[in-house]
């Protein structure tokens, strides 16, 4: 009722089954943050992860996203184990992050061009040099 009125007509709950899991995580732990974390995302699902500040929603994030140091657990992305260790094995993996504060995905002193060509430093670089025409 947030606006105002039901929307049960408007948008009727659909039945559907679920796809393939894609993202399984199993027992996972981080030291003085998160115990046995258990969570399931199959194909087709959109999830909200959500909590008092401080239960861990941004720290299971950034731990799928290899900026934090996974203690124990398992991670299957499409039925295979993978190992996390930095964001660019996240991105080679297909994950994806977004900041809380959007300030804190941006690099300051570059321009909007130089932020977003960032995630695709390998197709637009040869031999560690940028083709700048393949930026824009």
């Amino acid at each position: 009722m947030m606006v105002g009125r039901e929307l049960k007509e408007q948008f009727p709950k659909e039945e559907t089954s679920p796809g393939k899991p894609i993202l399984k995580v199993q027992g996972l732990e981080i030291k003085g943050a998160l115990h046995h974390v258990d969570l399931t995302l199959h194909e087709g699902e959109i999830v909200g992860i959500f909590g008092l500040l401080g239960a861990g929603c941004t720290t299971l994030i950034r731990a799928l996203f290899g900026l934090e140091k996974i203690n124990s657990g398992k991670i299957h992305i499409n039925g295979r184990r993978v190992t996390i260790s930095s964001p660019e094995k996240a991105i080679g993996l297909g994950l994806g992050y977004l900041t809380r504060d959007r300030k804190d995905g941006l690099i300051n002193p570059m321009s909007v061009v130089s932020n977003i060509t960032l995630a695709s430093l390998k197709r637009i670089s040869q031999l560690g040099l940028l083709k700048h025409r393949k930026e824009w």
